[in-house]
């Protein structure tokens, strides 16, 4: 079983590598890149979910059909992951067997922002992504180095700050499992409305902000592993 990845808001598909040491030996690790960063750097970056999604989908879209697969995504990435099962739904007419979805609200509670961040000045765009974490206290405080990385940033929080929900809810033919923390502006109520988008859910909270993942990520390894093991085998 494979399990795709894709990265937080300026993140890449290298903040997953580390998971090749916990993960079942029944998964296969596909971290997936984002146009922009990483190995694909130098590349234009994506602004709107649609463009980014149907770029992902030609790049995977001949492995859909080799086995079950699952789909793992943190905050923007887990707006990818759902936005990817749709479209492979639409085009392929499959699901993937579980999604994996953390520190994100559902798209039917997510609300714009009167200033979008995207749109802030860099004095108030810096503060912003220091205080949501995941981003080395260096790079923040290197204007040189935050100057090379701030394009790719602001234009994932344009793909997050344009994203445009559309209705109804169309459930998705699998469960999902939602990861979240308990000092995050995600409340755990708001996460609970992910039940809404699949066959079953469960829904696991850790002590920590916005990216709680990076402390407790054997655990939710662990979930991973375990559910993962339950699909491949029941």
């Amino acid at each position: 079983m494979r399990i795709y990845s894709f990265p937080h808001a300026g993140g890449s598909a290298t903040v997953y590598y580390k998971w090749k040491n916990y993960l079942s030996p029944n998964l296969e690790l596909r971290p997936v890149e984002l146009q922009g960063r990483g190995s694909l750097l130098g590349e234009f970056c994506f602004t709107n979910m649609d463009d980014m999604v149907a770029d992902l989908y030609e790049r995977i879209r001949r492995e859909l059909h080799e086995g079950p697969f699952v789909l793992f995504g943190h905050s923007m990435g887990s707006l990818i992951a759902w936005e990817l099962a749709n479209y492979i739904k639409e085009k392929e007419g499959i699901s993937p067997y579980h999604l994996f979805l953390s520190g994100m609200t559902p798209p039917h509670l997510r609300t714009r922002q009167e200033i979008p961040m995207h749109c802030l000045d860099r004095h108030a765009f810096k503060e912003k992504v220091a205080s949501l974490g995941g981003m080395p206290i260096e790079m923040i405080n290197d204007d040189s180095l935050f100057e090379l990385f701030e394009p790719i940033i602001r234009a994932d929080f344009q793909i997050c700050d344009s994203y445009s929900f559309r209705e109804p809810i169309e459930k998705m033919n699998c469960g999902i499992t939602v990861f979240g923390g308990l000092d995050d502006e995600i409340s755990s109520e708001e996460l609970e409305e992910w039940r809404l988008y699949g066959d079953y859910f469960q829904l696991h909270m850790y002590q920590g902000g916005h990216f709680f993942i990076e402390q407790h990520c054997r655990e939710v390894l662990n979930i991973i592993n375990q559910t993962c093991n339950y699909l491949f085998y029941s």
